[in-house]
């Protein structure tokens, strides 16, 4: 009996911790905001490949998505590229040039002057 509850002790402390490992490093998250009485999809994603955010919403209001991004460049360097788009509707960042492997990204995402969400994530 007592071998029982040390077992299911232990296999219940892995199990929370391989939970909160999971999702502390997401490699895309999705965020669905309300500001001035328009929803706001705001989007971030990042693989070792690729690391971009979006933003869309039916909204006429100027929109910007702002943030850092951290990568391998083509001579094994690591290095942080800034990321910056604005625009109205729907605004994607592109990817950056001269990476070999993308790491993190760190994405703010604005309705005009007002922040409406931070994601981080990554590879």
């Amino acid at each position: 009996m007592k071998i029982k509850r040390i077992l299911s002790a232990t296999l219940a402390a892995a199990m929370l911790l391989c939970c909160c490992i999971l999702t502390a490093f997401a490699e895309n998250e999705t965020y669905m905001g309300y500001y001035n009485g328009y929803s706001y999809t705001c989007s971030a994603t990042c693989y070792a490949h690729q690391c971009k955010a979006t933003m869309a919403t039916k909204s006429n209001e100027q929109m910007s998505i702002q943030g850092q991004i951290v990568y391998k460049n083509t001579f094994n360097e690591d290095k942080t590229g800034i990321i910056r788009v604005t625009g109205k509707g729907f605004i994607e960042t592109e990817n950056l040039k001269n990476v070999k492997e993308f790491y993190s990204m760190k994405a703010t995402f604005k309705v005009g002057s007002h922040v409406l969400e931070t994601i981080f994530v990554s590879a």
